[in-house]
């Protein structure tokens, strides 16, 4: 038997800088699209993907809110899937990396290779220890850098992820 999950694991909620989405606006337009799953991945911060846990526990919702945190390293974004604490921002990768293995987390590398929106592998050793690279990025206007990183995974044998990474509602469970 073969079971489906659709999961959005990055989107962004008004706990970033940069999206004007409500936790509970993001969980009913998961709910519209039929998402199993999702994790609000703010940057630098656990409190959008903190309140639609408990919003979600409310309400009874029949949704899976992974928690999650997108940390903004010395190098680039490193997101901490599964993490309910918070990381500061501003450490090296390495030390990143680590504090999410502590917290149980694991370390996805969001928009990998895209310079204008502080892709990790540009600036960094492609080598370190991550669990996971983003190989689908809604957001990213040309190709280019979704193929560097589909390669990486495979050369790594790493996950590979398909994400919306949404700063508004429409956007949510795009790949």
């Amino acid at each position: 038997m073969i079971f489906i999950l659709k999961f959005d694991p990055h989107i962004h909620s008004i706990y970033s800088c940069d999206s004007r989405s409500t936790p509970e606006d993001i969980l009913k337009r998961a709910e519209e699209i039929e998402l199993n799953a999702i994790a609000i991945s703010d940057h630098n911060t656990i409190k959008g993907s903190q309140e639609a846990i408990k919003i979600a526990k409310k309400e009874n919702k029949d949704i899976i809110i992974v928690p999650s945190i997108e940390i903004s390293t010395d190098k680039g974004h490193m997101i901490g899937l599964g993490v309910s604490e918070y990381i500061p921002s501003g450490l090296s990768a390495i030390e990143t990396a680590d504090k999410i293995r502590d917290a149980g987390g694991l370390i996805i590398i969001p928009h990998p290779f895209s310079r204008y929106r502080h892709g990790l592998f540009c600036n960094t050793n492609p080598n370190m220890i991550v669990d996971g690279v983003e190989c689908q990025n809604a957001r990213y206007i040309i190709g280019r850098s979704n193929k560097k990183a589909q390669k990486l995974a495979y050369e790594r044998r790493l996950a590979r992820i398909g994400a919306s990474d949404s700063h508004f509602l429409k956007s949510i469970g795009d790949s």
